[in-house]
Formats: structure tokens, C-alpha cells, sequence
């Protein structure tokens, strides 16, 4: 669950961004050089090279107002040089308080799945229709089977289990849970799509003398 686009290039809008490298073709890694971001005349960045190694996880720390939120946004966003085939997922906020239960929030995540589902109960409402029709059904059928279809609602309940969830709470609508559950429903959701690169913007806790507190910087993996 992050920003969606309108909303993240109005956010980019703020920042002056300069960058010397260009963009990689096709990378597993993710390298960025020689960038800079500044706002309101306040360097954030300056000059400087970001290096993420494939199937490493890093933590982001520093006091607020460092420019943390500001760098995940650039690289999710593709502002900096990112490869194009590089797909980066930034999940910022918990989904939505509604009916919508937690398996089926995860299942729709994979929003072409669920467009080619959409299609295939349309066509199948349809049932004899027009010879194209009936080919485009064999067609959606050969898609969802290639995306691995069979097994996408038991791989969502695998996740979710892993996340605290047992199996009678992942019938639960959302609105039934707290924000932090559906936090998890909302990393639920990131897993399930599988990103080459996943980005946590999340404030976390930490326990200092046995009682927990919530640091004043944020957090991004």
C-alpha cells in the first residue's frame, strides 16, 4: 500500500533533484552516483552514490527532517536513475478500514490478476458467446494459469499465517482490526507481490529499559 501516482509527483514537485550517472539499461543491483537533492534552498543530499546489493537488507536511521522519507520516495518513484526493469514497491501506510477481508486484500494486490479474474467471470457469464469471445476465455485461462493462479490464494494465506494471522482471521474484514494489523495486512500485500526491490517507511519501536518507546527517526529497508 504506498502512494499512488499523482499524489507521489506532487510530493517530487517539492524537490530539486541532480544527477550526474545515467540510468543503468538493466541491473540486478541498485546503483545510483553522484546524486543531489535539496529543498527550499536545504541540502538533503550532495553528490552522493547509493548502493543496494540484490538479496541484502539495509536499515535507514538519522533524526527527522534528514531527508530518509525524501530518498525512499526518489528511489520507489524512479526519480533517480533506476533500472526500468528494476520493479520497487514502497509501502508506507496500512490498507484501508473496510469490508474487505484480509485474504481478499492480499489476492488484490496483484491488481492484473485481478483484472484477468474480472474478465474471466464476465466471459463465463456470457457462456456461449461469439467464437472470438470464447477464444479470448481459453486466452485469459492460459494467462492466469501462467501467472501461477492455482497456487496464488494458498501462498496469500501462507503469508499472512506468517504474519500472526491463524486461519479464521484472515476472513476477518479489515475494519476489524487495528491499525498495526493492518499494517501487516498491507506488508502481506508487498510480499505476495514479490518486488525486485521493497521499501518500509514505518515508524518504528524500540525497548529501552524494558519499556518500549517510539524513536523520533523512522526506519526504511
Amino acid at each position: 500500500w504506498s502512494t499512488s501516482g499523482a499524489a507521489a509527483g506532487e510530493r517530487l514537485e517539492k524537490f530539486s533533484l541532480a544527477q550526474s550517472g545515467g540510468r543503468a539499461r538493466s541491473a540486478t543491483d541498485l546503483i545510483v552516483e553522484g546524486f543531489s537533492i535539496h529543498v527550499g534552498g536545504k541540502e538533503l543530499f550532495t553528490d552522493a552514490d547509493l548502493r543496494i546489493a540484490q538479496g541484502r537488507r539495509y536499515g535507514l536511521v538519522g533524526p527527522n527532517g534528514q531527508g530518509k522519507s525524501t530518498l525512499l520516495l526518489h528511489i520507489a518513484h524512479k526519480a533517480l536513475a533506476i533500472p526500468p526493469d528494476l520493479d520497487v514497491l514502497l509501502l508506507e501506510q496500512e490498507v484501508p478500514a473496510d469490508d474487505t477481508s484480509a485474504i481478499n486484500m492480499v489476492l488484490a494486490a496483484d491488481r492484473e490478476g485481478a483484472a484477468l479474474h474480472a474478465e474471466r467471470r464476465r466471459l463465463e457469464k456470457a457462456g456461449a458467446g461469439s467464437p472470438e469471445e470464447m477464444e479470448r476465455l481459453r486466452e485469459v485461462y492460459q494467462e492466469l494459469d501462467a501467472r501461477g493462479d492455482r497456487t496464488a490464494e494458498a501462498r496469500a494465506r501462507t503469508i499472512l499465517f506468517g504474519l500472526g494471522f491463524p486461519e479464521e482471521w484472515q476472513e476477518r474484514p479489515t475494519r476489524s482490526f487495528s491499525g498495526g494489523w493492518r499494517m501487516r495486512v498491507s506488508l502481506a500485500r508487498a510480499l505476495f507481490l514479490e518486488p525486485s526491490v521493497l521499501l518500509l517507511d514505518l515508524r518504528v519501536e524500540v525497548e529501552v529499559g524494558g519499556r518500549v518507546v517510539e524513536p523520533e527517526q523512522r526506519g526504511g529497508h
